[in-house]
Order: C-alpha cells, then sequence, then structure tokens
C-alpha cells in the first residue's frame, strides 16, 4: 500500500484500485485525464485537438470519440470549485 501515515486502511486500497483500473485502461488503448472538473477518456488513436482550440470544441470531440464523466462522491476540481 501506501506509505502515508494520514489515510485509513479504505482509503489506501481505494488507491490501489484506482491505480489498477487507469492501468487496465491504459492497456486498452484508452488515454485521458482531468479537465475542468470531468474525467475525460478517449482512445489513443482519436486524441482531441487541443493546440488553439476552444473548451468546446475540446469537450465535443471527447464526446465524440470517448467519454467524460463525474462522480459526485469525489469532486475532480482539486477543491478549486469550493
Amino acid at each position: 500500500m501506501s506509505g502515508n501515515n494520514y489515510m485509513t486502511n479504505d482509503q489506501c486500497k481505494a488507491i490501489s484500485s484506482l491505480k489498477r483500473a487507469l492501468k487496465k485502461c491504459g492497456n486498452s488503448g484508452l488515454q485521458g485525464g482531468v479537465y475542468d472538473g470531468s474525467f475525460c477518456v478517449w482512445p489513443k488513436e482519436k486524441s482531441p485537438a487541443t493546440s488553439g482550440e476552444s473548451d468546446s470544441d475540446f469537450f465535443n470531440e471527447v464526446e465524440k470519440y470517448g467519454e467524460s464523466f463525474n462522480v459526485d462522491e469525489m469532486p475532480l476540481d482539486g477543491g478549486a470549485g469550493v
């Protein structure tokens, strides 16, 4: 697990599960990340255009080739929206 003394065992297990899921996504040919508070994922060969494009163009491309989603139980804005 993690060497962090501040997290509970359940939190450490959740992190391990997340790492396994992300590795599985990468091994299946997906890439992505958190953009504007949403987790976005798409096939590596269909990367959304990002240089000089607007955010809406990026998200339209993500929706066309992949998926973006939010999980209510864990906001992905890093606390910036709080």
